[in-house]
């Protein structure tokens, strides 16, 4: 039986044909004999053979090497199974994403193409989606102020129906929806904004008892303080301020003084 460990295939052929000995070949890998090149032979080296045996060639098929497949914008689940089928291991790692839908990879590390050896571990970074952003709040802003700050953080503001406000001055924001909570970049925020506090004429209660003068002014949306003059003997209302007739925010305070 020749020496035949580290021939070429071709050479080991030969070489057994000259020997008349029938090669048979088997392929495994190795890390350190070259794919095409002997790596063992049985029976081995300088054993007695008889014309026609065969002998069984182990070929390199070079190192044992598996290539990272296409992973990205696939499910984890799929790129886990994609990354088994070639003998690699996957991890998974999240982080969010504005471009990539949640449960969907976004990235491999090594990256697609690189050659690992079995059960090599691959990281896969899976989408998380786009990553929440706590409400701004925006009350007190002007509009315009508002559609600013919004878009710095990606957030869009829209003007909805404008409301009366006794605390919020004309033109600033007196409420928002959402007001609270979590959104993700590209949300909008519908603000409401102040018309100031609503006008409404104040009536007159000149001469009217004092029920019938704090009756008529609680009906038409005012607080009332009442100032009695000696007492009140005569009950009749004879000044009010604002006067009848004026405009006044609605909630208010009318003094009325009574005699």
């Amino acid at each position: 039986m020749p020496q035949l460990s580290n021939l070429t295939r071709a050479q080991a052929h030969a070489a057994l044909e000259t020997a008349h000995l029938d090669a048979k070949d088997v392929q495994a890998f190795s890390e350190t004999v070259a794919k095409g090149v002997v790596i063992s032979a049985t029976p081995g080296e300088g054993a007695s053979l008889r014309r026609g045996e065969d002998v069984t060639l182990t070929i390199s098929k070079g190192k044992e090497r598996y290539e990272v497949p296409v992973v990205a914008g696939i499910t984890y689940k799929t790129a886990l199974a994609r990354l088994a089928a070639r003998n690699l291991e996957g991890e998974v790692t999240r982080a969010y994403s504005d471009t990539v839908e949640k449960g969907r990879v976004v990235s491999s590390t090594p990256v697609a193409g690189t050659e690992l050896k079995r059960g090599d571990k691959v990281t896969i970074v899976v989408s998380d989606g786009p990553q929440p952003i706590d409400v701004p709040t925006y009350r007190g802003m002007t509009l315009e102020e508002a559609q600013a700050a919004a878009t710095a953080v990606g957030l869009t503001v829209v003007e909805g129906e404008q409301v009366y406000s006794t605390d919020v001055e004309q033109g600033r924001i007196v409420a928002q929806t959402p007001a609270e909570g979590q959104v993700v970049r590209g949300a909008t925020i519908t603000v409401q904004v102040s018309k100031g506090p609503e006008m409404v004429e104040v009536p007159s209660v000149f001469n009217l008892g004092e029920a019938k003068a704090v009756a008529t002014l609680e009906a038409a949306g005012f607080a009332v303080k009442v100032e009695k003059f000696l007492g009140a003997p005569l009950d009749v209302c004879t000044g009010q301020t604002p006067g009848g007739g004026e405009q006044a925010p609605k909630g208010s305070t009318v003094t009325i003084t009574i005699v």
